[in-house]
């Protein structure tokens, strides 16, 4: 009979390894991220070991309550992992749920018929320059949906930025003062909309240097086919290298943070009906917006939906 091998420490640890790295590969065979009882089959077995973790912290390894350096070195470390896990409990629970629209969008383009619905589409800028701001105003002018004002509320009260603004033939707003920062700036573009002889059927708002897709008003008016909808928040994506991306050289290979946050965490809390207007990239439905009263001031404008 062979002997049956004992293997070190080193070797029990590879081994564990090992078979975290073969369940690993079998999941996206098994797993399906689109279904809710998987991800809260599969997140749920990470809660379990995440406490199963602190239990075995709290009762093999901590130094022995009596004041020393150690006690207090091991518990204050004991204190940031127990802290850091509760955070990551409640991202689990978020995460279970998830809820995908593109088919949605897909199903109810066009729902308004043969007449589209006016939508006013705001730039709120401060002190960009003119090379980032024309990429934005460009991109607005050639989205797909053709019943559209472009608006540049400027907050910083350019004269060079008006001029520019009448060459794109596009319409330029600016006000006295600066009360509500960004907030502010939208609320005075919605009242000055509220005095035209026809008000829009929606706003969009964009920040200075978003760039919107072709179909970012087409595919989010579709989403207000339901008249209890007053808010249609849509994913970001960045060109610029986030700290981690640009200090290793990552850029092209690992994505920016806000990727996790646009691409999953946004539609798992819209699927607890808690997902989160960012300020921008936004479609809002003017009756409801007029109704709240426009942004709050003195805040950056998220609201949850």
């Amino acid at each position: 009979m062979l002997p049956f091998p004992h293997l070190g420490e080193l070797g029990s640890t590879t081994m564990h390894l090992l078979l975290v790295i073969g369940l690993a590969s079998l999941m996206p065979l098994i797993i399906d991220p689109q279904k809710g009882l998987h991800r809260s089959l599969l997140l749920g077995v990470a809660a379990l070991l995440a406490v199963r973790y602190i239990w075995w912290r709290a009762t093999n390894t901590l130094a022995a309550p009596e004041f020393s350096f150690d006690m207090i070195g091991s518990w204050l470390l004991f204190g940031l992992e127990v802290l850091s896990i509760v955070g990551s409990l409640s991202a689990f629970l978020i995460l279970s749920r998830f809820k995908q629209r593109s088919k949605e969008a897909d199903l109810h383009m066009g729902w308004w018929g043969k007449d589209e619905p006016r939508v006013a589409i705001l730039i709120a800028t401060y002190n960009e320059n003119k090379e980032i701001l024309e990429r934005t105003i460009i991109g607005a002018k050639f989205l797909r949906h053709r019943n559209k004002e472009i608006i540049v509320c400027d907050d910083s009260r350019r004269d060079w930025l008006r001029d520019f603004c009448a060459e794109l033939n596009v319409r330029y707003l600016r006000r006295p003062t600066n009360e509500g920062q960004k907030a502010g700036n939208i609320n005075h573009a919605l009242d000055r909309l509220a005095e035209d002889p026809v008000t829009p059927d929606f706003v969009a708002v964009l920040d200075a240097d978003f760039v919107p897709h072709r179909g970012f008003l087409s595919r989010s008016l579709a989403l207000f086919h339901d008249p209890k909808v007053g808010l249609v928040q849509t994913p970001q994506h960045f060109f610029n290298q986030d700290p981690i991306q640009h200090n290793f050289n990552l850029g092209r290979s690992y994505p920016d943070e806000q990727r996790f946050f646009f691409d999953h965490m946004q539609p798992s809390r819209d699927g607890w009906g808690i997902a989160i207007c960012c300020g921008t990239s936004s479609v809002c439905r003017w009756t409801a917006l007029r109704e709240i009263g426009g942004l709050a001031p003195h805040q950056s404008p998220k609201i949850s939906c």
